[in-house]
């Protein structure tokens, strides 16, 4: 069906349904109140995930400093120190 422009109106606010009402994957939810519990323990999970891999992340940064830090000063003490 197409519209013509003067046949094209927005909906009005309050006759557009409530966010949590809508998925954009599976169409409407039967139950929000659980869906809001849900995403927020979802969210929750993915928060502390997150926070999981940058601990392990700048630790690994950490440890390839060190690495460079350690492979700099042998190889100046084999190049400046005697033989």
């Amino acid at each position: 069906m197409v519209l013509k422009p003067e046949q094209a109106t927005l909906r009005e606010p309050s006759r557009m349904p409530h966010p949590t009402m809508l998925c954009a994957a599976f169409g409407p939810v039967l139950a929000p109140g659980l869906s809001l519990i849900y995403n927020a323990r979802v969210i929750a999970l993915a928060h502390a995930i997150m926070t999981l891999l940058t601990y392990i992340f700048f630790v690994g940064i950490s440890g390839s400093l060190l690495v460079i830090l350690i492979s700099f000063f042998e190889d100046l003490n084999e190049l400046v120190g005697k033989e």
